[in-house]
């Protein structure tokens, strides 16, 4: 009789493992922090894990991303927005949620294989064994294209 070695991940807490050690620091790094509207997400939804991010360093400049983990297959939604001037209360800042115009998707180049605007995304037939190595995989794909991100928000 086999023994487990060790607790069960889901896709789902993989990728926000991955998240958490790999892309929030980044993101920190740039000068984005936890959006400060309460009704902003920064953990668990029933749809997910959403993270809000605001850049408040410049209140004629105002920044705003959402790292965004969908369940059921750990699908990535990584919007951005140069809100611009905000004189209001913080409380008061807008999340990216309702903003269609102008908002930057971060999504994989287009080829053969993968259609224009093909999700980021483990899977549901990956075997419990390589969760962790296909959520690296996939942020690493992230990571490779986070500069475009960066460009559209900072210039």
């Amino acid at each position: 009789m086999k023994q487990k070695t060790g607790k069960k991940i889901s896709n789902m807490k993989a990728v926000k493992q991955q998240f958490h050690d790999r892309i929030e620091p980044l993101f920190m790094n740039w000068g984005l922090s936890q959006h400060p509207n309460p009704s902003a997400s920064f953990g668990p939804t029933d749809q997910g894990f959403f993270y809000d991010f605001a850049d408040l360093r410049d209140f004629t400049d105002v920044k705003l991303v959402s790292f965004c983990i969908i369940q059921p297959n750990a699908s990535l939604w990584i919007p951005g927005l140069r809100l611009g001037v905000f004189e209001k209360n913080l409380r008061e800042l807008p999340t990216i949620y309702g903003y269609t115009k102008d908002v930057y998707r971060l999504t994989r180049n287009w080829s053969i294989w993968r259609p224009c605007y093909v999700k980021f995304e483990l899977g549901s037939n990956i075997k419990q064994e390589d969760i962790p190595q296909k959520a690296e995989a996939l942020i690493d794909d992230v990571l490779k294209n986070i500069g475009k991100l960066h460009r559209y928000l900072y210039g």
